[in-house]
């Protein structure tokens, strides 16, 4: 699958998580991650989600970012250069991650997903994901 340019749907996806602070991120994942993952395969807490696949692989991704005032800022999309902004700053450094592996889900793919809460903080979320599961909270991750 080649993307040259973000359809509409992915567009308002990447602008969505942009523009959400983390607990507005937080409870879309939920809400997106039920339709891959069974109840038994899904757990979410404030602290971190994560959804136990059906392939070997995890994939990871924090929900905050650097400026909680990157809220409501309006995001510019250069379809020349194929390039999101915020005039305005933001820090969006993870928000790519959580939308590509929005993407992986949605092409069929099922891999073990992670997504933790305040990195931007001393990683607290993965902090506690560990104290949590202190090997791993999946089964058979390789990757």
């Amino acid at each position: 699958m080649r993307f040259d340019r973000l359809c509409d749907k992915d567009l308002a996806l990447m602008e969505r998580l942009m523009l959400n602070k983390q607990e507005q991120v937080r409870k879309f994942l939920i809400s997106v991650l039920k339709k891959y993952y069974s109840k038994d395969e899904l757990i979410y807490t404030h602290d971190y989600i994560i959804g136990n696949g059906n392939i070997p692989i995890a994939v990871a991704a924090h929900m905050d970012t650097v400026w909680e005032t990157s809220v409501n800022h309006e995001v510019f999309y250069d379809e020349r250069k194929n390039v999101m902004l915020n005039l305005n700053g933001g820090g969006y450094d993870d928000k790519v991650g959580i939308f590509m592996i929005l993407k992986i889900l949605e092409s069929g793919l099922k891999p073990h997903v992670i997504f933790c809460a305040n990195e931007e903080i001393g990683s607290l979320g993965a902090e506690k994901l560990v104290e949590d599961y202190p090997t791993c909270p999946f089964d058979d991750c390789r990757f």
